[in-house]
């Protein structure tokens, strides 16, 4: 039987700082950087020792390089606004291309199936939003490479500590 880890998110918890905590519960970070491989996305992880208000743990931050961003950015070029000016920023992906990421990626069966089950409740939850159908789901700030990272490294680190189940405050 699997382990159940339990969340006191007494103040919220984002993707990075699960991350920490999943390295601080034994996850081993060559193994969490080799999970996260075959998502084939260009990033960098800085993990760091930290102390917060009495609390110590580690705090990892998901770096995209600028080359990376400005590729990604030039594949987004879009028109927009009130005159139609062309010009180029990122802008997230739609539900459906990080589906396809993570089915296509070569992760371990458990990993991906989690992974995606994370994103589909968050694009429910979405579409329930802003009153729309989860394949017209567009995530910004969820669909920057940095968040996809945060999402499969969680399901990365629950399988490898064997964790069956996660409840939260």
């Amino acid at each position: 039987m699997g382990t159940i880890l339990h969340l006191d998110a007494f103040s919220g918890a984002a993707g990075n700082m699960f991350m920490g905590a999943l390295l601080d519960l034994g996850l081993s970070r060559k193994a969490l950087l080799d999970g996260l491989a075959p998502l084939g996305l260009e990033f960098r992880l800085v993990v760091k020792k930290v102390e917060r208000r009495g609390f110590a743990a580690r705090y990892v931050d998901v770096r995209v390089p600028e080359a990376a961003k400005a590729r990604r950015a030039r594949t987004r070029a879009h028109r927009h606004g009130p005159h139609g000016h062309s010009h180029t920023h990122a802008h997230g992906r739609h539900y459906a291309e990080i589906r396809r990421l993570i089915e296509r990626a070569g992760l371990e069966p458990d990993v991906k199936k989690r992974s995606l089950a994370i994103f589909e409740a968050l694009a429910n939850a979405e579409a329930k939003v802003h009153g729309t159908d989860v394949e017209a789901v567009h995530f910004h700030e969820v669909g920057a490479v940095d968040a996809i990272v945060d999402v499969t490294a969680a399901a990365i680190g629950l399988a490898r500590l064997d964790v069956e189940r996660v409840t939260c405050s």
